[in-house]
């Protein structure tokens, strides 16, 4: 199967055809109340990040897209179309591991042709990496070639993904470009964190660790034990390289005759680990990032788990080493004086909130409350729809489309019936953060007909930035889909 016209993809394309023989239904935008005469059809698919126009040739209409939510570029010099996505390897990753990796699942190290392609390459870094330091990057394509210039410190770069030229993206405004770190010459690229500014792009020394540079995934050995844990009879005499090459594992436990037990990141909520002496002949390795070629101090300990959506950090009290996270895939809050996990759980069309609620509690959590807009947004999946909850499970929903969340209006001592007040019953959200802001908090007191009071509140799926609406409370309809479930992490 061939395109119909010239395209060269980073990535596979998901290709379709339609013959007009047939008796094909096109779902497209339209001007109100009109129908083109049939010269006139172009649909347009307005689903994803991107419009996507069906290519009309004679009485075949075709339609091409990049995979998954991979962004499409359509270049004009020379015309093609170029599919882009960002992916988080590991801490330190070399120039030769992120080509091995782009290869392994047959795509390439991508150049950049446009400013607007570096700056959509770096929010989405930044939104996998929210808490990136300034300089940590992520490798691209492009090596300095000054071959034919008079200037050793030219801004021109050699493409090799095949089809990327021109430098137009290397412009001052957009580029960092330093040419040498000490006496070592920068002659590769990365995009990069530098969140405070419009910067995307820098020259880094060719091969060095990029993608978070700064930090070295390593094994951290100590004397210990893991309390309540009883070695068994399994012996790995590789335990601690076993356990770094695992992706999932976090922690090996061992001892000195070679049995071995490994902690996997998705099968682990806690662990305890208590420091012991050489004689009693037990070790643990934590899987931590460390600073490239550093060791601290023993005093200086605090592993961190990077394996998950958010670093979890161990925490330390004397001579015990204690981990706590969510449950599975599910959210970390970290909210004054606690901790708090959510999940989105679609669990059909016609729900009510007390279906949502007994649904929580049957998998020992409640109705969770959400305290800040930055949870709500999470629970939405307005931040990055590849992580976040309702619309990375419901990609299509349609508007107003909710699943329910705590909260009960309670306008006593207030002015007005319509307040924006809620009362909270999970246990542990309070206040009133993400409610005070129209831009977050789309209240509107009553249904349509203006006949129902609307006291209870969900997530909500609408083409605006809103993401909690309020609801009657006893509504079941189409659109209530689901549940958002928490619980405090103790």
């Amino acid at each position: 199967m061939g395109s119909l016209w010239r395209l060269r993809f980073v990535c596979p394309s998901v290709w379709m055809s339609v013959h007009t023989s047939g008796c094909p239904l096109f779902q497209t935008t339209l001007p109100n109340d009109t129908c083109p005469a049939y010269p006139d059809i172009h649909p347009v698919v307005n689903i994803g990040e991107d419009p996507i126009n069906w290519t009309k040739s004679g009485t075949t209409f075709s339609f091409q897209r990049c995979i998954d939510d991979w962004k499409m570029f359509r270049r004009s010099n020379p015309e093609v179309t170029v599919c882009m996505q960002v992916y988080g390897i590991k801490s330190g990753v070399n120039q030769t591991e992120a080509t091995l990796f782009c290869e392994e699942k047959g795509y390439k190290v991508t150049g950049v042709a446009t400013v607007e392609e570096s700056r959509w390459l770096k929010k989405r870094f930044l939104e996998i990496y929210p808490n990136a330091d300034n300089y940590q990057a992520i490798w691209i394509d492009g090596i300095r070639n000054c071959t034919r210039e008079s200037n050793p410190k030219c801004n021109i770069f050699e493409w090799f993904d095949e089809y990327t030229v021109g430098v137009e993206a290397l412009t001052p405004e957009n580029a960092a470009l330093s040419f040498y770190k000490g006496s070592t010459p920068e002659n590769c690229l990365a995009v990069i964190s530098n969140s405070g500014t419009s910067i995307s792009l820098n020259d880094i020394p060719c091969g060095r660790g990029s993608g978070l540079e700064l930090d070295t995934l390593k094994m951290l050995k100590i004397f210990g034990k893991v309390t309540n844990t009883d070695l068994g009879d399994t012996v790995d005499p590789d335990c601690v390289q076993t356990c770094f090459e695992a992706s999932d594992c976090i922690l090996a436990y061992f001892d000195t005759s070679g049995r071995c037990q490994f902690f996997n990141f998705n099968e682990t909520e806690a662990l305890e680990v208590v420091e012991t002496n050489k004689e009693d002949g037990f070790l643990v390795a934590f899987k931590t990032t460390l600073p490239n070629d550093t060791c601290p101090a023993y005093e200086s300990i605090l592993p961190v788990v990077n394996i998950g959506e958010d670093p979890v950090s161990w925490k330390r009290s004397g001579k015990t080493f204690s981990f706590k996270k969510c449950r599975n895939d599910w959210k970390i809050f970290n909210r004054t004086g606690l901790t708090v996990c959510m999940q989105v759980f679609l669990l059909g069309k016609g729900i009510s909130r007390l279906e949502a609620i007994q649904y929580c509690e049957s998998i020992n959590t409640t109705l969770t409350g959400v305290a800040t807009i930055e949870e709500a947004q999470w629970l939405k999946g307005g931040v990055n729809w590849g992580k976040d909850r309702f619309k990375k499970l419901y990609p299509g929903a349609p508007e107003w489309a909710g699943v329910w969340i705590d909260g009960i209006r309670n306008c006593t001592g207030f002015k007005a019936a319509n307040c924006r007040n809620f009362d909270w019953s999970d246990g542990y959200t309070e206040g009133q953060d993400a409610l005070i802001s129209t831009s977050n908090a789309a209240l509107s007191y009553v249904t349509n007909d203006r006949k129902r009071f609307e006291n209870c509140l969900e997530i909500i799926i609408i083409n605006a930035v809103q993401t909690i609406n309020d609801v009657n409370c006893d509504q079941a309809g189409s659109l209530n889909l689901g549940a958002a479930c928490g619980y405090r992490l103790v």
